[in-house]
């Protein structure tokens, strides 16, 4: 084995540690995608208006959350059982409510009960 080489010896290094943080311009990018991920759970397609249905959901969520945290604390018990059919009949409940919301026409929504007959002028 005359021709291996010598095993390499470790030296620490002088250099001081820099933190292992992201730079201002990755910071920046992660930001500007959560906002634009927050906009678009709780937005109308439009990306004006708010969605009413889509904030009530999202708050119902926290809300299931935090009682089974606060549930899980008070009586050290936890039934995943009854936390999962829970927790799917309040997605499904949401994605119910947004999806009749979406087959609702936006036209129909503007116009009275009586449709467009009764608007306008009577002549007759």
């Amino acid at each position: 084995m005359a021709g291996s080489p010598a095993p390499r010896r470790f030296r620490p290094s002088t250099r001081p540690l820099r933190p292992l943080e992201p730079s201002f311009g990755v910071k920046k990018k992660m930001m500007k995608t959560l906002k634009k991920l927050l906009l678009d759970s709780i937005t109308e397609p439009d990306k004006k208006t708010f969605c009413p249905l889509r904030i009530l959901a999202i708050a119902g969520i926290i809300q299931y959350l935090a009682l089974s945290v606060h549930l899980f604390y008070k009586s050290g018990t936890f039934d995943y059982q009854a936390y999962a059919i829970g927790f799917a009949a309040i997605i499904s409940g949401a994605g119910v409510a947004l999806g009749l919301k979406k087959d609702t026409p936006a036209a129909a929504q503007d116009q009275p009960p009586d449709g467009p007959a009764t608007q306008g002028n009577n002549a007759g």
